[in-house]
């Protein structure tokens, strides 16, 4: 659901957001593409860890 999320934040909603300036110095269509990205770094981290690692914490053999 969380993908789903982002994929409409990033690809749907940012060619579509005005050109304010936050912050001083970036755009707001700028500034969720970084927060689009941090969201995908989290996503892929916690899927790392469910494919990498048993539930008791030891590592999955392959």
């Amino acid at each position: 659901m969380l993908i789903v999320l982002v994929f409409i934040q990033l690809i749907v909603l940012s060619p579509y957001m005005p050109a304010t300036i936050l912050f001083g110095w970036c755009p707001a269509g700028l500034f969720n593409y970084i927060c689009g990205a941090v969201e995908l770094a989290v996503i892929g981290y916690f899927f790392c860890k469910n494919r990498l690692y048993e539930k008791d914490g030891s590592k999955k053999e392959f």
